[in-house]
């Protein structure tokens, strides 16, 4: 069998998604290529091994807000750089329905859908993904508790669940100390580098002893450099041996950040401040998974205060 499979690249947790499904999917009988953005790839080198197996092909899909809140144009564009996939037997797509248009009986792989979590998005292309899937009737792979509603009431929609997601697992459990690492991370999402590097700044400024514990993300690092105390504060490189060490973690609920930090026994502190429906269905998925261990805020003070609970400040 040759499969294709093609990775958004809004982000690193699509292909982080994309490269562990192909990986699962190689075997010496089968021929496996994934299509994905080449910038992406090298950055998540760095925290992940790469499948041998795996051929790399470049796509670039500019998978952006504005480019989904533009014209249909914008929108599909990068359909024209998809390279022939005829050849391929099984082609599966990260959420980017539009696919469906050329390859109709491509399989999606998503726990959310474009066109229903943005609240801006250009209505042709709202309306092109509603028809995609009434008429193709897509089989749609997702996880089974962090998929939206909207994509788990689709016709042929296929649980495929992550170990580390599973509620019915003993995570989150790892007694919190003083040694542990404290991470903060926001993605690549301006608003979030804006919002934490000020509460890291807070930290900085009311506990400066407790510089030593950051573990922050490249954006606030960069953010925060001309401070006086930057030097001191840890990159976050998201490898195994990082998630290992966070006692707790401030983060933007994206699905690839939250299965490694439960896998690794760590706090999550779901940090959502945007209008995004996503990031809101995370958090409230994660609060009932995990009850009281998992905090929810928006203010910067109760961050502080939640430091200050849990004997970290």
């Amino acid at each position: 069998m040759r499969y294709a499979f093609i990775a958004c690249d809004h982000g690193l947790g699509h292909l982080r998604r994309t490269l562990l499904r192909a990986s699962q999917a190689a075997s010496a009988n089968d021929q496996v290529s994934v299509l994905c953005s080449a910038d992406s790839l090298n950055r998540l080198r760095f925290c992940v091994d790469i499948d041998k197996r795996i051929n790399i092909l470049e796509l670039n899909t500019k998978t952006t807000v504005a480019n989904l809140s533009g014209s249909i144009n914008d929108s599909v564009k990068w359909l024209g750089n998809l390279p022939e996939l005829s050849d391929y037997d099984i082609i599966i797509s990260d959420n980017l329905l539009e696919v469906l248009t050329i390859y109709p009986k491509a399989i999606i792989h998503a726990q959310f859908f474009w066109h229903r979590v943005l609240r801006d998005i250009n209505n042709e292309y709202y309306e092109l993904c509603e028809y995609v899937l009434a008429s193709c009737k897509p089989t749609v792979y997702g996880c089974p508790i962090f998929s939206m509603p909207h994509v788990r009431s689709v016709e042929n929609f296929v649980p495929l669940d992550l170990p580390a997601l599973n509620p019915s697992r003993n995570y989150g459990s790892r007694r919190l100390t003083r040694s542990g690492k404290i991470l903060v991370s926001g993605g690549s999402t301006s608003a979030y580098t804006a919002f934490l590097s000020s509460f890291v700044e807070d930290i900085m400024v009311y506990k400066p002893d407790l510089a030593r514990s950051l573990v922050v993300d490249k954006q606030i690092y960069e953010q925060l450099i001309e401070h006086i105390s930057a030097k001191e504060l840890i990159i976050a490189d998201y490898s195994q041996n990082m998630y290992s060490q966070i006692e707790i973690a401030f983060c933007r609920p994206g699905l690839g950040t939250v299965s490694d930090l439960r896998e690794a026994g760590a706090l999550i502190a779901p940090v959502c401040i945007c209008d995004n429906l996503e990031m809101a269905f995370n958090r409230d998925v994660l609060n009932s998974m995990q009850g009281r261990r998992v905090v929810t805020y928006v203010k910067k003070m109760g961050m502080l205060e939640i430091c200050k609970k849990y004997c970290i400040i």
